[in-house]
């Protein structure tokens, strides 16, 4: 080939096999294409196009009126209740939706901080990650929106990325998992791309963390906020004492270190305030059961 194929990103880890034969002019050309994904697990190779196409309004309407139901939880995931708000029977599989515990977001993200304005891993971090020297806002937030999902604080949980953390193979656009090494995701330690992909998992309806913009003025616990200056800093609110204001609502953050502080102190004006964006954390869209 002349030219590296592009890949899509929205069909990852889909293994094709290809059967080249020479033909009489001595060039090889391609006289099979072997793969396995969901479409062809589901209707195999020899499909009927017409008869498909025209059953799709019937079960469409057959999936609406059926109650959705959930897998068996994987570890580390505790929450049953799906997007409805309504709690369904285990036992088949089928995406669903995680809610999210807000004051266990908050209650995380209050025991892993301080407010010392340290750059540097205090004793406060939680010792099974990895810490980003001077750089380590995003991974702070995404451990804190890790727990609020379920997450399982233990080393083998940690380890080997146990729901709610998820990677390509699993059927995620945009991966979200750390561990203690230095090979965390681009999704769980960049502060631009947790939000621009947790944002777009919410748009598209793509697996895993789901957030979408919101007003100053509904800010609720757990939720994110970005400070797009430079390159990008993200806090979690870990308080809300009003009507959410400037003055009533509180974060906290890593690099620098920052504990439960008012968004007057750093924003104080409203220059400082254009560039900051608030950020709602809908709920964690859970792939299919393996």
């Amino acid at each position: 080939m002349e030219e590296e194929p592009k890949v899509d990103a929205h069909f990852p880890a889909v293994a094709h096999t290809l059967t080249l034969q020479m033909d009489g002019q001595g060039e090889w050309k391609i006289i099979n294409d072997d793969y396995t994904d969901e479409f062809k697990d589901a209707f195999g190779t020899n499909v009927d196009w017409n008869s498909l196409i025209q059953s799709f309004p019937e079960e469409i309407a057959k999936e609406k009126a059926e109650p959705k139901r959930l897998p068996p939880a994987h570890p580390g995931v505790t929450s049953t209740v799906v997007s409805s708000g309504s709690t369904v029977p285990n036992g088949t599989t089928g995406p669903y939706y995680i809610s999210y515990n807000r004051s266990g977001a908050a209650s995380y993200a209050l025991s892993h901080t301080n407010n010392s304005g340290d750059s540097v891993r205090t004793q406060n971090y939680n010792p099974l990650f990895y810490a980003y020297p001077g750089n380590d806002c995003a991974d702070y937030v995404s451990q804190c929106l890790w727990a609020g999902f379920g997450g399982s604080d233990s080393s083998y949980g940690i380890q080997v990325h146990v729901y709610p953390m998820i990677t390509s193979p699993e059927g995620a656009v945009y991966p979200w998992y750390a561990d203690s090494a230095t090979d965390g995701s681009t999704m769980w330690i960049n502060a631009y791309s947790l939000i621009n992909d947790a944002t777009s998992n919410y748009s598209n309806g793509y697996y895993g963390v789901q957030m979408y913009t919101e007003s100053v003025n509904s800010v609720a616990l757990g939720d994110v906020v970005l400070d797009s200056s430079g390159a990008g800093h993200v806090e979690i609110v870990t308080n809300v004492s009003g009507a959410p204001d400037w003055g009533t609502i509180f974060v906290s953050s890593h690099t620098n270190n920052r504990y439960n502080a008012p968004l007057s102190t750093p924003y104080p004006n409203t220059k400082s305030r254009l560039r900051v964006s608030f950020y709602r954390v809908s709920a964690y869209l859970h792939p299919p059961a393996y």
